[in-house]
């Protein structure tokens, strides 16, 4: 398990560089509509975004390798370690001083997303579950998406932000468990690529990049990257335990534990949202 916590930690620190140089291009660009890939197109001519890619696929290796020796429930949350450091990159990569206001968002939602982890002593679950499973899984997922990506197109700015981070973490959340299952097949090539799973993974993720961008063009980099940063990991989780069987130990003192710090993540994502409610808001959809 050590193991999975080192790749997970790395992958988190990966994943809010990568985070940072990707919310700089995509605020500098002109509004898209929400879903458009055509935003791609546009940023892929900035050489800091491509090199955002680039630690973002790195990142993402490092992610299903700790799946593959570690549990959804385990990995998961941590990738949220990386968060602390995405907000003070962003603001030394725009030339300016870090606000106190964002950073008290991020880090009470990181501090209590990791006591969650510290309160879980999860167990391993199942590689692959069952087909009745997954269906309700990625029914429920598709619902949260479709009404915050819905409730986006009604509000801008931070607001915008964090609807849109809601539906990016919903979509990031399920790649999770989606990539420990092809994780599983990586030495049967065979049977990775006839798994549907491979392509509901490669779906999913390439909407949840373009709504990425979105959230980033939206407004400033806490709200969004914060939302979106613990929503991830806990809908990763409710995954893991109703659909893979992984165990979460909430006797004694744990569960309460656990339930302040959901509220503590919460709280973290309504700061953030506060903290950022001056940032410039780019166009609507």
């Amino acid at each position: 398990m050590t193991v999975a916590v080192v790749l997970a930690i790395v992958a988190g620190c990966a994943f809010a560089i990568a985070a940072a140089l990707q919310h700089r291009a995509a605020h500098a660009e002109t509004a898209s509509g929400l879903g458009d890939p055509r935003i791609l197109v546009r940023l892929a001519h900035d050489p800091s975004w491509l090199l955002a890619n680039v630690l973002d696929i790195g990142a993402l290796g490092f992610q299903a390798a700790a799946l593959h020796v570690g549990a959804i429930v385990v990995v998961q949350p941590l990738l949220v370690s990386g968060l602390i450091l995405a907000v003070p990159a962003e603001a030394v990569l725009n030339s300016r001083r870090v606000s106190r206001a964002d950073l008290s968002g991020v880090v009470v939602g990181a501090v209590a997303l990791a006591g969650f982890v510290a309160l879980a002593d999860p167990t391993e679950g199942v590689d692959d579950p069952a087909l009745g499973s997954w269906l309700i899984v990625l029914a429920g997922c598709a619902v949260a998406v479709a009404a915050t990506v819905g409730m986006g197109r009604f509000v801008t700015g931070v607001r915008r932000a964090v609807c849109l981070g809601v539906a990016t973490g919903v979509l990031y959340g399920v790649t999770a468990p989606l990539l420990k299952t092809c994780a599983s097949l990586i030495d049967q090539p065979l049977a990775l690529l006839s798994a549907w799973q491979l392509y509901v993974l490669v779906g999913a993720g390439l909407l949840g990049f373009v709504l990425n961008q979105n959230v980033y063009q939206a407004g400033g980099l806490a709200a969004g990257l914060t939302t979106l940063t613990l929503v991830e990991p806990v809908v990763a989780l409710v995954i893991g335990v109703t659909a893979f069987g992984e165990h979460i130990d909430i006797h004694g003192g744990r569960g309460v534990g656990m339930a302040l710090a959901a509220v503590g993540i919460a709280v973290g994502i309504v700061l953030a949202a506060r903290s950022s409610s001056g940032a410039h808001a780019v166009g609507t959809a």
